[in-house]
């Protein structure tokens, strides 16, 4: 310890201090310097201990390590009293993607400054989330008493915002937060922002009429709002189409330019159905507002809704033209709009192109989405390497999340034929990651490729012992045990697990259909077959099914079946050794052609 600690405070102090905010350090500066301190260093007036703790989390920052950042911010936190560096330990634990440490560090930073509001949307969120009524309703009283009284803000802007992450489209909201939030709604219900707010989660929450209504109100509040008119118009959408189509077309009459309306419009009748007029809606939009980068991504969006990806990528391009036209120097690494360019080239089949879009966009939550397409569209274009490559690095950089990394690494190794190679991949994956669910999976996938059955039915047993209603495990166990005629009791209670939970996933039926096979009710096994084919068509399955007519004494069926899967891409290989083993006719390579 005493040696890293020279180290940083050597060569490193001045790079961290760098990495930190000015404000972050208050309790530093304009104090006498202490003599054990580097002539060099910012006066400080605080323990040692303290200040290496942000110094350590400065680097964990700098390093993408976050977890660390966030627990040597949180101890300074607590010992300086800052509300600075408790909002510093709040935002590392959100990058770190640890709600209990948000939590946690919320509380801290309500306790040092009352007045600051986003530490209590985190503690709000989580007591809604643990369906504490309680201490919800509490929460709402206390955010009214501290920030209510915001001499700057309207009566109710608090509450808009408190409402604010509970409509966002990741989940239904909690009936519990409708609940509270009613008395205050009412209490403030001359504020359009609070109204349609509310109308969003009444929406949402499986109450159209009444969200609706409410959506109204919000529109007669604010009857030139084009924010409020636009949210207003997607509540009311599904219950009454034809009065959001009327409420659009009364504010465009009155505002004839307003582009992000016209937007608005244009998505109501690319839902109607009607491209044409969307997109004329679109360009009228974009026209009326040729640099507003607001505009110019909406557009991009509505584009792609209506399957136009040139139009789409134009006006994507448009936005980060008008957004660094507005400031030269903005990061744009961790923008959402590379991926959605990414999208629109691929939908043009410009591999080359897509992957180039996709390399742009190095952090944030579609990060790592954006690699693993950056490494196909780059495996497509038959530069393997380079794809392995790409996945690799990613990994280095996106830690958290590496286990998805693997897997798209391991898929393109296996499409390549490169299975002994996946197999030995994710067996390090393994090591690295032994509590992962889904690599755990992709390792027992890649050892049944690589013929080590034994060693993919272990991964699967450890996988479904920390998990034992994951379906596909289950699916995946049975089917190795069915197929090697091995455990039938045990495998048939995998597979019946399995198809209670989808009983209409067309995998988990052939496997259903291959374990009735070797239970010897070739009827039921043909059924379950049958089944799955219709579901989705698989050569391997129909290979399965081929097998089980030939028991059953029926090789006419079998023939035929088999020659319809050489068409539909089975192995050839597989299907001349079925064919040999049942003494079956195998089609001519002319009546197989495509």
């Amino acid at each position: 310890m005493r040696q890293f600690t020279s180290t940083i405070c050597g060569a490193g102090c001045s790079l961290l201090l760098l990495a930190l905010p000015a404000h972050a350090l208050p309790e530093f500066q304009n104090a006498a310097a202490q003599p054990e301190i580097p002539r060099a260093h910012p006066p400080v007036s605080t323990a040692d201990m303290t200040l290496f703790e942000l110094i350590a989390g400065g680097i964990a920052e700098h390093r993408k390590q976050p977890e660390f950042a966030f627990e040597a911010f949180f101890d300074a936190a607590k010992k300086t009293r800052s509300a600075q560096v408790a909002a510093m330990a709040w935002r590392a634990a959100i990058t770190a993607r640890n709600p209990e440490g948000v939590v946690r560090a919320a509380k801290l930073w309500i306790d040092i400054d009352k007045s600051a509001e986003l530490p209590y949307h985190s503690v709000l969120a989580d007591a809604v989330e643990r369906g504490s009524a309680p201490e919800v309703d509490a929460l709402l009283v206390r955010m009214n008493e501290t920030l209510g009284k915001n001499a700057k803000s309207k009566p109710g802007d608090w509450l808009a915002r408190a409402l604010q992450p509970f409509t966002q489209p990741m989940q239904a909201p909690s009936a519990l937060i409708v609940r509270a939030a009613e008395p205050w709604v009412q209490k403030f219900n001359s504020n359009p922002q609070v109204l349609i707010n509310y109308a969003q989660l009444l929406q949402r929450g499986g109450r159209p009429a009444e969200g609706c209504s409410a959506a109204q109100l919000a529109v007669r509040a604010a009857p030139n709002d084009s924010d409020v008119m636009g949210k207003a118009a997607d509540v009311c959408w599904n219950f009454n189409a034809d009065l959001t189509f009327r409420m659009l077309s009364q504010f465009l009459d009155r505002h004839p330019q307003d582009s992000f309306i016209r937007l608005v419009v244009g998505r109501v009748e690319q839902r109607r159905g009607q491209r044409a007029t969307a997109l004329k809606n679109l360009d009228l939009a974009v026209k009326h507002s040729p640099k507003n980068p607001k505009i110019l991504y909406g557009a991009g969006q509505l584009a792609m809704e209506c399957q136009d990806p040139v139009r789409a990528e134009k006006h994507f391009n448009g936005y980060i033209d008008a957004i660094r036209q507005e400031n030269e120097d903005i990061d744009l690494s961790r923008s959402e709009v590379w991926l959605l360019l990414g999208n629109a080239a691929l939908e043009q089949h410009a591999l080359e192109r897509a992957a180039d879009y996709y390399a742009e966009l190095l952090g944030g939550p579609y990060a790592a989405q954006a690699k693993i397409r950056e490494a196909i569209c780059l495996a497509d274009l038959h530069r393997l390497d380079e794809a392995l490559a790409v996945l690799k690095e990613a990994r280095e950089e996106l830690s958290l999340d590496a286990p998805a990394l693997y897997s798209a690494e391991a898929s393109l190794l296996i499409e390549a034929g490169r299975n002994r190679e996946a197999h030995e991949f994710l067996e390090e994956a393994v090591k690295a990651y032994p509590t992962e669910p889904e690599i755990r999976y992709e390792a027992a996938m890649a050892a049944e490729a690589a013929a080590e059955s034994e060693v993919a039915i272990g991964h699967l047993e450890a996988l479904l012992a920390m998990n034992p209603e994951h379906v596909q495990a289950n699916n995946a166990l049975g089917y190795l045990l069915a197929d090697r005629g091995e455990r039938l009791d045990e495998a048939r209670l995998h597979l019946e697990k399995a198809y209670r939970a989808a009983p209409l996933d067309p995998y988990i039926l052939d496997s259903m259909g291959w374990l009735a096979y070797r239970e010897g009710r070739y009827r039921s096994a043909i059924e379950f077959v049958r089944a799955s084919l219709k579901r989705r068509y698989d050569p391997e399955s129909a290979l399965h099914l081929v097998e089980i007519l030939c028991t059953s004494g029926r090789k006419s069926e079998a023939e035929s079946i088999l020659e319809e899967s050489l068409k539909r891409g089975a192995d050839p290989k597989k299907a001349e050794a079925l064919a040999r083993r049942f003494e079956l006719r195998l089609p001519t390579a002319s009546s197989t052609a495509p």
